[in-house]
C-alpha cells in the first residue's frame, strides 16, 4: 500500500479528535461518544489495512489488541461503573496480545527488570494517590489493571529488534501516561483538560502501535520498525 494513502487514516482521526474534544468541552455527550467511537473505528482500519499488506503474527496480535480497545473505548463511554469495569476488561486483554505480539521480538530481562522497577514505584505512588476514591469492585480491578498496563508498558520498552530500540516503547508510554489521565477524570474530580490531554496522547499511542506492523526502510539507528 502507497505510504501517502495511509496518512488519510491519522488525517480523518484527528478531524473526529478535534470534533470528540469540542463535544466534550460543551457537554454533548451523546456527540461526544459518537465521535469517540468514529475515531477508534478509523484507528483500526488503519491497522486492518497494515495487517492485510503487511500480514505476520506480530500484526496480528496488535490488530487484536486495538479491536479490543475498541470495544473498551465504546463501553467506557458511559458512566455505568458495570460497563466501565467490562471496558477496563476490554483493555486489559488487549494488553495481554499487546505483550504477546512484543515478545515476537528480542527481549532482554536486565532492560526489563531496569525499566520496569521505576515504573512499579510510580504506579504504586499513582495507587495510592487514587485508593481513597475506589469503591467496590474497583477497589481490585484498578490495582489488576495497572499491573498488567504495568507489564505492558514495561515489555514496550525493553522490546528490541535485531538488538535496537523500536517505536513500540513510545506506543507503550504514550498508552500509559493517557491512561492516568482516565483514572484521575474517573476517580477523582473530572476536569475538560483530562480529555484535552489523554484522549490525543492513546490514540497517538494506538496509531503508533499499529504504524509498528511495519518495518519501515529508515537511516535511524533506533527506529528499525
Amino acid at each position: 500500500m502507497n505510504t501517502s494513502e495511509l496518512v488519510i487514516f491519522p488525517a480523518l482521526a484527528a478531524i473526529f479528535l478535534v470534533a470528540l474534544l469540542v463535544a466534550h468541552y460543551f457537554k454533548h455527550h451523546l456527540i461526544a461518544g459518537v465521535m469517540k467511537a468514529l475515531t477508534a473505528l478509523t484507528v483500526l482500519a488503519y491497522c486492518f489495512l497494515l495487517y492485510t499488506s503487511t500480514p505476520s503474527t506480530y500484526a496480528l496480535l496488535i490488530l487484536i489488541a486495538i479491536a479490543l480497545g475498541v470495544v473498551g473505548d465504546i463501553l467506557l463511554i458511559g458512566r455505568s461503573s458495570k460497563l466501565f469495569l467490562a471496558g477496563m476488561l476490554a483493555f486489559a486483554t488487549g494488553h495481554l496480545f499487546y505483550i504477546g505480539a512484543f515478545l515476537q521480538y528480542s527481549f532482554q530481562w536486565l532492560e526489563w527488570f531496569a525499566g520496569a522497577l521505576p515504573l512499579t514505584l510510580g504506579l504504586l505512588a499513582v495507587y495510592r494517590w487514587l485508593k481513597p476514591d475506589l469503591r467496590g469492585a474497583m477497589k481490585v480491578a484498578v490495582p489488576f489493571y495497572m499491573l498488567i498496563l504495568g507489564l505492558m508498558c514495561s515489555i514496550a520498552m525493553s522490546t528490541r529488534n535485531e538488538g535496537q530500540l523500536t517505536i513500540i516503547a513510545i506506543g507503550g508510554i504514550l498508552f500509559l501516561v493517557s491512561d492516568l489521565f482516565v483514572a484521575t477524570h474517573r476517580f477523582k474530580k473530572p476536569r475538560f483538560h483530562d480529555k484535552l490531554i489523554g484522549l490525543p496522547l492513546y490514540f497517538a499511542a494506538q496509531f503508533v502501535l499499529a504504524t509498528s506492523i511495519f518495518r519501515l526502510t529508515t537511516d535511524s539507528p533506533w527506529l528499525p520498525i
